[in-house]
């Protein structure tokens, strides 16, 4: 079976996602374990060394890098890790303080039984690489932390460069129990803060809720590194309320640069409209599909026509499916949805009835209809190549018949609203049809 990864954590240069085949296993080091039992070569020493290596990469993720600098020489980097928790005193009572959730996980990756022979020595090993790596993203610059596990040099400097105040610090932290699993993000947070602080201008405050709702420390990494790269004015951000900007963090960590784009053309404002808007969809899909297609799309006009299409007066059947179309469509379906919404609100809102209607009395459906009898196809595509007997041409010949035999039932005038000066066959057929053309040029 093979699985797509997103790293939870972070990579230095690129962030992106990898396929690979996945292991149902507790862990990469528990399997190792597993393997090494089974042709009869393990030990208290190996166990213990092995639930270190599953400790470290717990709490750093499990990345491919550091998998393969570990594998390349395991024993250099136990040994030189280890001596961040022996430079503790009374380690075993950071263990008790631990949250039960950690002790679930240790469970988890321990590929013993409780009361087992190596069930201990996997365990303590296991105590000690997590505190390791949490000594680790406290202790080092945020950003930095992921280059721990590059190579066995990487460990061994990332090593050095952790002084003892720093490890009774971290300990102190651990021993508050609830704090211990959040503090490395936490701390992370607040350099960030500072660091777009200093960047684009954003206030430390600000910076602090853009990242809040980041919940990993390569998450935070991430988020700083697009608003800095994309040149996004934190003066901005730091205006918006505080739950927008906390939404425009996790947007920015979802959407990756496409957001950041956004955020350094537009401005965060239609992005905190977007997060409000009331709406029987997905806010964030929503949001991350207009950003994926923002080059596509007039993002700021389709959150201003989607709030005003929802307006408690409007009474307008179809807004709901139309933001659905928004949030999961492609690049052809969003910018008919979007035109949808504009060539709507121009028709006035106290004037629309329906959008996206089903047509009872033949296949497909009413673009929109309104109170004053119009039924409307809306067209965004390029219409000035279709000449008879184009596929284009031939498509929306049928559509028009479609639309007559409501007309038929119901009554009402014909309308197809092109976004370009459609082919002139194109017109000769409408004309023909006694349906009306308008054009809307952006």
């Amino acid at each position: 079976m093979t699985i797509q990864i997103d790293d939870r954590h972070e990579t230095i240069e690129e962030v992106g996602t990898t396929e690979a085949e996945a292991i149902e296993v507790g862990g990469i080091f528990n399997q190792v374990s597993e393997e090494l039992r089974a042709a009869g070569l393990s030990s208290s020493q190996v166990e213990e060394s092995l639930g270190f290596l599953e400790g470290t990469t717990t709490g750093a993720g499990e990345t491919l890098g550091g998998i393969l600098a570990i594998y390349d020489d395991p024993y250099v980097i136990v040994e030189a890790a280890r001596a961040i928790p022996e430079a503790v005193e009374n380690f075993d009572e950071i263990i008790e303080a631990l949250p039960a959730a950690i002790e679930d996980q240790q469970q988890f990756n321990n590929p013993h039984e409780p009361g087992d022979r190596y069930y201990d020595d996997f365990r303590d090993g296991w105590y000690q690489g997590y505190f390791f790596w949490f000594v680790v993203e406290m202790a080092v610059p945020a950003g930095e932390a992921g280059k721990a596990l590059k190579s066995t040099d990487t460990v061994q400097s990332t090593v050095n460069r952790i002084s003892t105040p720093q490890v009774q610090r971290a300990a102190q932290v651990a021993k508050q129990g609830g704090q211990t699993v959040t503090a490395p993000v936490r701390y992370s947070r607040q350099q960030l803060s500072q660091g777009l602080h200093g960047s684009i201008g954003l206030t430390r405050e600000a910076g602090e809720r853009v990242l809040s709702e980041v919940r990993t420390v390569g998450g935070q990494y991430q988020v700083a590194k697009i608003l800095d790269r994309n040149d996004v004015d934190g003066g901005e951000i730091s205006r918006i309320d505080g739950d927008s900007q906390a939404k425009t963090g996790s947007a920015t960590l979802r959407s990756g640069d496409d957001a950041g784009r956004v955020l350094a053309d537009g401005g965060p404002d239609p992005v905190a409209r977007a997060y409000q808007l009331d709406l029987d969809v997905n806010n964030e899909n929503l949001v991350s599909n207009l950003f994926r297609h923002s080059d596509e799309i007039d993002l700021e006009r389709v959150i201003n026509d989607l709030e005003e299409l929802n307006r408690p007066d409007a009474d307008i059947q179809g807004v709901d499916e139309l933001a659905l179309r928004l949030a999961g469509g492609d690049q052809s379906n969003i910018k008919g949805a979007a035109f949808e919404a504009e060539v709507a609100v121009s028709r006035g809102t106290d004037n629309v009835e329906a959008i996206g209607k089903s047509n009872p009395h033949s296949r497909g459906e009413i673009d929109i209809e309104t109170a004053d009898g119009r039924v409307i196809e809306t067209k965004s595509g390029d219409y000035t190549q279709a000449a008879a007997g184009s596929d284009r041409y031939t498509d929306l010949e049928n559509q028009i018949g479609h639309y007559q035999q409501y007309t038929d039932a119901e009554g009402g005038t014909i309308e197809v609203t092109f976004r370009e000066e459609p082919h002139g066959d194109i017109k000769g057929m409408l004309d023909a049809n006694d349906v009306e053309i308008e054009i809307y040029n952006e």
